[in-house]
């Protein structure tokens, strides 16, 4: 049996391997290195805990033994920072070993640094898009491209930190800061999201994300420096992930691939290339960013039959690599949600010895999702409210009048700036500001900026709660010199949910502390007994019996938050249910939430 070897067995990419892997996971063991119990990193055979990359000598020092203890046959990179020092651990390795898919230490830095893939294509004559290191050249940059301009830090990797530069004064900002690199800006007509509007320090969103579309090629170059798999795919960038992704077979997207491919090869590279770019308005292929690991859309290409980490595993470990994959009659539908929830016990292992082995029967325990697994029971875990209150899309202002009548818990909610001295008493410093029904943009204002938001009639104002855990975001935003191209605010809410019977009663009660990235649950621990969870299944029941006698009957959430006093109050209430982790099984961890690639049947 083979042994590969991931590093940052907790992200992301580490995730992606681990999925497409799945049709040779017979044939291997599994070993991941982590600096934290990630539940990712769990889908190992093995684990070993090592330093947060930023310690770099310790880092190093700890892969070192792991690789000289481990010998794998195989090594994959979890993430661009794990590069440099993966190959320079592997360089100097005191074991026998065969190539890895990796770069010479000499070369690594490129994959971590964009300032030097710049320099990199510049040297040997490729595609890049214009790129310039801060400074004069930034603004020489801007007087020849015009704005808007990119601003990338020259380390990192999904939009984290990205700004898009609109003007002279956003320019400003950021020319001369070192850690940046400026870029053109590629075709801005493509850019989806209210990118021209001036940046409102005092109107901070929770969650802000401007769309584009983006063309990439991926390739493995193999052993001997040959290209042995080439993919390109076209989509639509949505951080974290891509969607209505397709593949696409055009000649001048792999042209550029490989002239790419051909000078690293020259250069000492073997393993995956990822590249990112645009497609340009006269066809050519332009790239911005190039990766030396398996990229954000590897688990949309393998849904769609193109699975270029098995190519990368069977042809650096000699295997078959079995029957001429075909293009699958699937179609990208969207992102979905897969929940991984390993056993507490295999935390405390991990945290407590730095390793952790995976037991015979853990293949029932965690339910890790599979690859091909796209179908979705929503609509089996959910039931509208009385039309009353909003029906299958609540009405925020609707919960509170109701909430107000039956003298239930709620946070005071109001619609119009005429109701302002319903909140008046409470003096709040800066109110959350959101759509009174359905999705849409949610900002934190003042008091003043909150009323003349509430003037078109389509939107609700309640009182913060939890304001002191928003005081660190608050300033982080303030501080923007430009548009970030993503952002989200980092909280957490109360959540409890059950099933409303017709006498009023409610069954099958959970509560969880959720972890919420953009108000997206990224995370939920089950509560135990508690005075939160006495307080929330009151409320849940409370909420029940008012909604029976309207005709409800089944599915029931409420999510809210803490007030100064410590008191949870709900401020939505839903009738669809998010999966909330059982407070009965003691073994287990907080529930993680993954957004996963989805895909459907064509349909001609």
């Amino acid at each position: 049996m083979a042994c590969l070897l991931i590093t940052s067995a907790g992200s992301l990419v580490a995730d992606a391997i681990l999925r497409c892997l799945r049709p040779l996971r017979p044939r291997l063991t599994i070993v991941g290195v982590n600096s934290v119990a990630s539940a990712i990193a769990f889908g190992c055979d093995r684990l070993h805990r090592v330093p947060p990359t930023a310690n770099r000598a310790a880092y190093e020092t700890a892969l070192r033994a792991v690789l000289e203890r481990e010998k794998p046959d195989l090594v994959l990179a979890g993430r661009d920072e794990d590069i440099p020092a993966l190959a320079a651990a592997v360089d100097h390795a005191a074991f026998p070993h065969p190539a890895f898919p990796l770069p010479p230490p000499a070369l690594a830095p490129l994959f971590a640094d964009k300032a030097q893939a710049h320099g990199f294509a510049v040297r040997h004559g490729l595609a890049f898009a214009p790129t310039a290191l801060g400074g004069d050249a930034a603004r020489a940059l801007a007087h020849a491209h015009g704005f808007p301009l990119i601003a990338k830090p020259r380390g990192g990797a999904g939009s984290q930190g990205v700004l898009l530069v609109r003007n002279r004064a956003e320019l400003e900002r950021v020319a001369d800061d070192t850690g940046l690199i400026v870029q053109a800006f590629l075709d801005p007509q493509g850019i989806g999201g209210d990118w021209k509007a001036a940046l409102q320090p005092d109107a901070m969103p929770w969650r802000h994300g401007l769309t584009d579309l983006e063309t990439t090629v991926e390739l493995v170059i193999g052993p001997d420096g040959r290209v042995v798999a080439l993919c390109g795919d076209h989509g639509v960038t949505a951080p974290p992930l891509r969607r209505a992704v397709r593949l696409v077979e055009d000649d001048a997207l792999a042209a550029v691939g490989l002239g790419w491919a051909a000078a690293l090869a020259a250069a000492g590279h073997r393993g995956p290339v990822n590249i990112q770019g645009k497609r340009l308005a006269d066809g050519r292929f332009m790239p911005y960013e190039v990766g030396g690991r398996f990229g954000g859309t590897t688990v949309a290409r393998a849904l769609l039959g193109r699975n270029l980490v098995r190519d990368l595993v069977s042809s650096w470990l000699g295997w078959p690599s079995g029957p001429e994959e075909t293009r699958r009659p699937l179609r990208m539908k969207g992102l979905g949600v897969s929940r991984l929830s390993p056993p507490l016990s295999w935390r405390r292992a991990f945290d407590e010895t730095g390793e952790w082995t995976a037991p015979v029967d853990r293949r029932a325990a965690p339910g890790w999702p599979d690859l091909w697994l796209d179908a979705d029971d929503d609509e089996a875990r959910s039931a509208p409210l009385p039309e009353r209150l909003g029906g299958a899309v609540p009405d925020v202002w609707a919960l509170a009048a109701h909430a107000a009548r039956h003298g239930l818990p709620f946070v005071p909610t109001i619609a119009s700036p005429d109701e302002g001295e319903t909140l008046a008493c409470l003096s709040p410093s800066r109110l959350v500001v959101k759509p009174r029904r359905g999705e849409g943009p949610v900002h934190l204002l003042a008091p003043s900026d909150a009323m003349a938001a509430l003037a078109g009639g389509d939107r609700v104002a309640q009182p913060a709660l939890d304001a002191a855990a928003l005081a660190e975001p608050r300033a982080r935003w303030t501080a923007l010199p430009a548009l970030p191209w993503i952002w989200t605010v980092d909280d957490r809410v109360g959540a409890v949910e059950g099933a409303v019977a017709a006498d009023g009663s409610v069954t099958a009660i959970r509560c969880a502390l959720c972890a919420q990235r953009g108000g997206v649950p990224v995370a939920a621990r089950a509560l135990g007994d508690t005075p939160d969870r006495a307080a929330m299944v009151d409320a849940l029941g409370r909420w029940g019996a008012s909604l029976a006698p309207l005709g409800h009957r089944g599915p029931l959430r409420l999510t809210g938050s803490w007030d100064e006093g410590g008191r949870w109050l709900p401020f939505s209430a839903s009738g669809r249910l998010n999966g909330l982790p059982p407070a009965s099984d003691g073994d287990r961890d907080a529930e993680v939430r993954l957004l996963r690639p989805m895909a459907e049947p064509e349909i001609d």
